[in-house]
């Protein structure tokens, strides 16, 4: 009943009034809204999209996170529905911070299983026990990760930092916790192969490994290399990692993902090795050229 209702109080009049919009109009307005989180506008604008269009399935999944974060439980739970019904997976979802509100609901462990479940059969995978563990593992490393690096950047500026640093100190136990965890899972079933847990999951392995220090990374680069190799793990992931134990070392990056803030906290690219050759290494890898990883970046005085 709450479904029909919703419908008929909410879509139906932008259906009517002839208020459907592209993707294409909408989305500059959606974007800028997502800048500074203005949740209730992100709603409105990506409510007037066209349900015919392509990706409105990943829209779903927005406006239902736009909800969660606002507080309006039950129309998040309706949109989450919805985007699954519509096609939308994305294994992610189980633990992004923005949803973290739903988890005493008792409708999350419904929305976990669906997910799962699609999950499994769009990646045609057989063994549950092999993806569990990797969903613990991505959980606990997007717990608070968001929210540090959304406020570092205060902090450096003089912001209050006692809180910041209390769940940076969590995070980090959880990080912790999460090598511990994939140490006894690669002991266990070996690499996390696309094959075996779908790119989603496989995903999770890198993010522990990119978290951690450096000699933990070093310690699974061969792993990870020969995965990619394989066609077993994502070549873009593997030239983060690459990029990343360069920056630890002192050395420079060849791919240039990595980013960091200068003395004057200006985030700027770490230095490149090649940089007259860097858009072909990235190309290699499956990155876009750095031109554009900067723009989205907001970093315009490279070049």
């Amino acid at each position: 009943m709450k479904s029909i209702l919703f419908y008929i109080l909410i879509i139906s009049p932008l259906l009517i009034n002839g208020q459907c919009k592209t993707l294409k109009e909408m989305w500059p307005k959606i974007d800028s809204a997502q800048q500074i989180n203005d949740h209730r506008s992100i709603i409105n604008y990506a409510l007037k999209v066209d349900t015919a269009e392509k990706y409105y399935p990943r829209l779903l999944n927005l406006i239902a996170s736009s909800y969660a974060r606002i507080g309006n439980i039950d129309s998040a739970f309706y949109f989450l529905y919805r985007s699954i019904d519509e096609g939308f997976i994305m294994i992610l979802t189980i633990y992004e911070p923005e949803f973290k509100l739903l988890h005493n609901d008792n409708r999350w462990e419904k929305i976990t299983e669906l997910h799962i479940k699609k999950y499994m059969s769009k990646n045609d995978l057989k063994d549950q026990d092999l993806i569990m563990p990797l969903i613990e593992l991505g959980y606990n490393d997007m717990l608070f990760r968001e929210e540090i690096q959304n406020n570092n950047f205060k902090k450096s500026n003089g912001a209050d930092s006692a809180y910041i640093d209390s769940i940076t100190a969590i995070q980090m136990q959880y990080d912790s916790l999460n090598r511990i965890k994939l140490d006894k899972y690669i002991n266990e079933y070996g690499w996390p192969d696309i094959s075996l847990v779908g790119k989603g999951l496989s995903l999770n392995a890198f993010l522990v490994i990119q978290h951690a220090p450096l000699e933990y990374q070093k310690k699974y680069l061969p792993m990870f290399e020969n995965a990619v190799k394989r066609k077993q793990a994502d070549p873009v992931n593997y030239a983060y990692l690459v990029d990343r134990i360069a920056m630890y070392e002192g050395e420079k990056q060849i791919y240039g993902t990595q980013l960091h803030y200068n003395s004057e906290n200006i985030l700027e690219v770490y230095p490149i090795k090649d940089k007259k050759n860097v858009d072909k290494k990235r190309a290699e890898v499956g990155l876009g050229s750095l031109k554009k990883y900067l723009k989205i970046m907001g970093i315009d005085n490279y070049y």
